[in-house]
């Protein structure tokens, strides 16, 4: 902005309009140029987010989508302090102006540089006289008498940018036109950063089972605790309505050795699909690629399967045995094999420590399931005559008793009967008829299970 100066009113116009149009001229052009930056940002984020996404059929992951954008506002800023305000604040001096002038129009012969000096700079007037000053603007107002000062301007730079950016502006809105669905999720990505998978074709849900369990086992947050040294089985349904790929690959690193592993799954039906590891020995994690499902990496952490460390046992013998008064009847017992011998009419109770807590003890035969679960536990009864359809849980008095608060420690009263025998009225001593087998199956706070048979 001029400073308050005697100029020739021409003149100060002159200088007015040319300063006022080389800043519209540099702001326009500059945020044009911010502009098709702001384009090319939009351009280079989404393509980088779905180019991803169609090569490796994954996801982007969140902090390299947060590098992108934050190298892209970056790229902004820089574009409009470079383009606009750097130039905005410079400061355009009537001198300066003057010479722009006279070099765009040699008709002005330097009379206008000579009145801006003159008036810039009184000492240099020295030697004039006052009709040589009024002369010389004489001179000068005629010849800026409809002078064309916006030919001062290089208008090929500035058509240039204004084109590339209504060009890139026109194809960031074909974008946004052609594909809405994936512009919104752009948006959600890569500038909100939020969690929002591109969408698939292929879905499934994953399922785990350890044979010979046939109940399933899920992954908690990505994560599986298996036996270690023992096969897992990992099925695969394809969610209804989702496409089947032709085949799914299994990709697998084991922690410790870090050997990898590939390997595909087998069909099992039209939609379910099957793959089994045999005696799993290391920690390991492993990814599904199955059609442009969502790649998730999984992790299988190896555990002590539980197990029954020491199972003792403490008789009753019947008074006809005499055996009650030897110290064998006083002191628990340690059961050294599966198969234990006892005269009818004993009881006994079986104690068995694990070597983990559990949260589940089940204990069948052919005729009966006692189930402990924490601080309850129930039998039931099975009828043969009804194909062994196993009857209503009733529950078990002083049951919390049966399960140690820790959970590794379990006991069970029983008594040896006869064949045939009738079951006992009270429901805290439990029939053993005979020869039969009993199953002990354990469970862990993992849903791990196993079986222990003992005669």
């Amino acid at each position: 902005m001029s400073r308050e100066r005697n100029y020739p009113r021409e003149v100060d116009d002159l200088l007015t309009n040319l300063r006022r149009g080389i800043r519209q001229y540099v702001l326009l052009r500059g945020l044009g140029g911010v502009l098709s930056v702001c384009c090319l940002a939009v351009w280079g984020t989404f393509l980088l987010d779905w180019g991803y996404f169609q090569l490796e059929r994954a996801d982007l992951p969140r902090g390299v989508r947060a590098a992108i954008l934050v190298a892209a506002v970056g790229g902004i800023c820089v574009a409009l302090f470079q383009f606009v305000l750097s130039r905005m604040w410079r400061e355009f001096s009537p001198r300066s102006l003057a010479a722009v002038l006279e070099r765009t129009f040699p008709e002005l012969d330097s009379r206008l540089l000579t009145i801006v000096e003159l008036v810039d700079d009184p000492g240099t007037s020295q030697g004039l006289s006052k009709e040589m000053y009024e002369r010389t603007a004489l001179e000068l107002r005629q010849t800026m008498a409809d002078l064309p000062w916006k030919n001062v301007f290089d208008w090929r730079p500035f058509r240039k940018t204004l084109t590339r950016m209504f060009l890139l502006t026109l194809a960031t809105a074909g974008l946004a036109t052609v594909a809405p669905a994936e512009m919104r999720l752009w948006v959600r990505r890569d500038v909100f950063l939020q969690h929002a998978p591109w969408p698939r074709q292929t879905r499934y849900q994953l399922s785990a089972r350890v044979p010979p369990q046939e109940r399933p086992m899920e992954f908690h947050g990505g994560t599986l605790f298996h036996p270690r040294g023992g096969d897992l089985s990992l099925l695969i349904q394809i969610e209804e309505g989702a496409v089947v790929p032709n085949r799914i690959e299994f990709r697998s690193k084991e922690t410790a050795s870090g050997i990898r592993n590939r390997g595909y799954f087998t069909r099992q039906g039209e939609n379910r699909f099957l793959y089994t590891l045999t005696g799993i020995s290391q920690d390991l994690t492993f990814q599904i690629r199955a059609g442009d499902a969502v790649r998730e990496w999984y992790r299988v952490i190896l555990v002590d399967p539980p197990r029954i460390d020491r199972m003792e046992y403490l008789p009753k013998y019947p008074d006809y045995t005499r055996l009650n008064r030897e110290d064998s009847a006083r002191e628990p017992q340690p059961v050294l094999d599966s198969t234990l011998e006892l005269p009818l009419g004993t009881k006994l109770t079986l104690n068995a420590i694990c070597n983990k807590p559990m949260t589940r003890v089940s204990i069948a035969t052919e005729r009966f399931e006692v189930e402990i679960v924490q601080k309850e536990a129930s039998i039931s009864y099975f009828d043969a005559e009804t194909s062994g359809s196993r009857g209503e849980r009733i529950p078990i008095p002083d049951g919390e008793k049966w399960l140690s608060e820790e959970g590794r420690r379990f006991q069970l009263p029983l008594v040896m009967s006869s064949p045939g025998a009738t079951k006992s009225a009270e429901l805290n001593t439990i029939d053993i008829a005979g020869t039969e087998m009993l199953k002990i199956s354990l469970e862990d706070d993992h849903g791990i299970q196993t079986g222990q048979p003992i005669r």
